[in-house]
């Protein structure tokens, strides 16, 4: 079956019933180019190249790189131990009761004799154990990984390394004072490494979880990239130092960031998709995209849409609706358009996460296939999916259900979220927004409009509007606000449309701050979840005034900073702080 599917994979066959697209897909996951060159083959290739590591190799009838004839005379434990592997690989690899009542014993052995062996030998029973099912049953392996990250300051590079590889391997979580030697050694030594040996220290701290707070680490890493001819390096070295600065980089490496996606460009042609799906991520976090560079990943997932992995989709799809990215040849609209093609096949997917996050990008975007819509509303899915309790991060249902109530609000009969579940869902959302980046922005404005007498304030009249938003109604005929809009925290949606019916004099106004993480690096767009909230708002009614964090910091005084704000209604024909505005235009230039 497998040879067959091969096969059809090879000829490029197209296979329209649903059911065996799906079986086809998930066969050709196996061929796929991302898959050609294997991570771990990857890592220890590098350090076969590397002097002081000391390396066992299971493959072909056990051959080792060092033989145990070398070691300690009298050093019967590692003969033991390499008998013993050998039969459990050879004969009695899925008897697990077997390897246990094999290798307890040995384990115990090397646990109290180790501590004597020379580094040499100490690497390689590590890694003959790293073969016996990762060592995570045996102590052996843990405790020895543990001694050497505690003298790892004092480590040969060879040993370094290859300690490295074996926490990226068995994704050992570091303790704090080991993050900061490993990352103190990597900062002193990163000059006289490789880009691949640099590429294992990345993907130890990546897949450790370890936070890099070194900005001439980061940066030294940044210039490892840029410094390097990216045509000659494997593309999972490149991709695991790709991995980190993406993890690491802060504000303080836009710069660097820039420079990097354009040298990005060239290598996104010829590398790998799973070089791709990280590369598309970098600047996600910190909102700097290379249009150029977005481009060339997203024609070449077009080209290889049937080989890739919904996280793959889902990171391209992030990046577009991110960027709010809309170029002159429309490849962004065709890879959004194949992309519902390809989820709806994949409805039946494990990774129903990743496909409902995929969905709200699409509407952030504004291009969403109304059964996508109704598939990720649906009680079963997200019942199935989040369990009993929703917590915050489900966040994506609730751009998705008010793009369904706004935007298809005449077309859409589907499934809808119920109001209490919204209510919940809003709740959390913006409890989470004020305790992680809270924005005085909104305060600050709330006050001025309060200082002058305006108190009809309200907030949350849609599901994924935030707090920091500030909504009120205005009588263009008596020039006040009204009180009209109450706080809804029940997950209704207000339209505000329905409020110039019985009375044209009627505005409602929305003063939506923006912060410094809400544009396009560079540009004077909106990402893209803030422009879907101002056109959303345009569509029930409201009147849309945007006070930007950037230009409300020029103004110091109190008083600049309401001149500005009663320009700023002025210019949209809000002439609501009277006492302001007799304020602006009675004083002199200068004041």
């Amino acid at each position: 079956m497998s040879i067959l599917i091969k096969s059809l994979q090879r000829l490029k066959i197209i296979v329209d019933h649903r059911q065996s697209f799906n079986i086809f897909r998930s066969y050709s996951f196996t061929f796929n180019e991302q898959f050609t060159y294997n991570e771990q083959n990857y890592m220890r290739k590098v350090l076969k190249r590397t002097s002081g590591c000391i390396l066992f190799d299971p493959s072909k009838n056990l051959k080792y790189l060092v033989s145990p004839k070398e070691f300690s005379e009298g050093n019967q434990t590692m003969f033991n131990l390499v008998s013993a592997v050998k039969k459990v690989n050879t004969h009695h690899r899925s008897d697990l009761e077997y390897s246990q009542k094999l290798l307890a014993p040995l384990n115990d052995q090397c646990l109290e004799n180790y501590k004597a062996w020379p580094i040499n030998e100490q690497l390689f029973a590590l890694d003959v154990w790293h073969f016996v099912r990762g060592g995570k049953d045996f102590p052996f392996f843990e405790a020895v990984l543990t001694n050497f990250l505690k003298a790892f300051y004092g480590l040969e590079d060879g040993p370094a390394l290859q300690t490295m590889y074996y926490v990226a391997r068995s994704k050992r979580q570091l303790q704090p004072n080991e993050e900061v030697v490993v990352t103190k050694k990597l900062e002193e030594i990163i000059s006289s490494l490789t880009l691949d040996e640099i590429s294992i220290y990345c993907l130890a701290l990546v897949k450790s979880g370890c936070q890099v707070d070194s900005v001439s680490l980061v940066k030294s890493l940044y210039e490892s990239l840029m410094k390097s001819d990216l045509r000659h390096h494997d593309d999972i070295g490149v991709t695991g130092v790709v991995k980190a600065v993406r993890r690491f980089s802060t504000t303080d490496q836009l710069p660097e960031l820039k420079d990097l996606q354009n040298k990005l460009v060239p290598f996104a042609e010829q590398a790998s998709l799973l070089a791709l799906t990280h590369i598309i991520q970098l600047g996600a976090k910190q909102r700097v995209f290379n249009a150029q560079l977005i481009d060339v990943i997203i024609r070449r997932f077009l080209q290889n849409l049937d080989n890739l992995r919904i996280k793959d989709v889902e990171r391209a799809l992030l990046a577009i609706s991110t960027f709010n990215h809309k170029t002159n040849n429309g490849i962004d609209k065709q890879f959004c358009d194949q992309a519902q093609v390809y989820l709806l096949m994949s409805l039946d997917t494990k990774f129903a996460d990743s496909l409902i996050r995929c969905i709200s990008y699409l509407a952030v975007f504004g291009v969403v296939d109304a059964r996508l819509i109704d598939w990720a509303l649906s009680p079963e899915v997200h019942a199935h999916v989040y369990g009993e309790s929703i917590s915050a991060d489900e966040h994506a249902l609730l751009l998705i259900d008010s793009y369904a109530k706004i935007n298809l609000a005449h077309t859409y009969t589907g499934n809808r979220l119920p109001e209490s579940l919204c209510a919940e869902l809003m709740l959390k959302v913006c409890e989470a927004e004020v305790a992680g980046q809270k924005s005085e922005l909104a305060n600050e404005i709330s006050d001025v409009l309060r200082t002058n007498g305006i108190h009809c304030i309200s907030s949350r009249p849609i599901p994924h509007v935030p707090f920091p938003d500030i909504f009120l109604v205005y009588n263009k005929r008596t020039h006040k606000a009204i009180s009209i809009l109450n706080a809804n925290a029940d997950g209704t949606i207000l339209d505000a449309n329905s409020l110039y019916k019985n009375n044209p004099n009627l505005e409602a106004i929305a003063i939506i701050p923006c912060l410094q993480r809400q544009l396009v690096f560079n540009t004077n767009r909106y990402n893209g979840q803030f422009q879907l909230r101002l056109d959303q708002l345009r569509m029930l009614g409201f009147k849309t005034i945007v006070i930007k964090k950037t230009i409300w910091n020029c103004y110091k005084s109190p008083e600049a900073k309401r001149r500005y704000l009663a320009l700023e209604l002025c210019r949209n024909d809000v002439f609501l702080l009277n006492k302001v505005v007799n304020f602006v235009f009675k004083s002199k230039p200068g004041e």
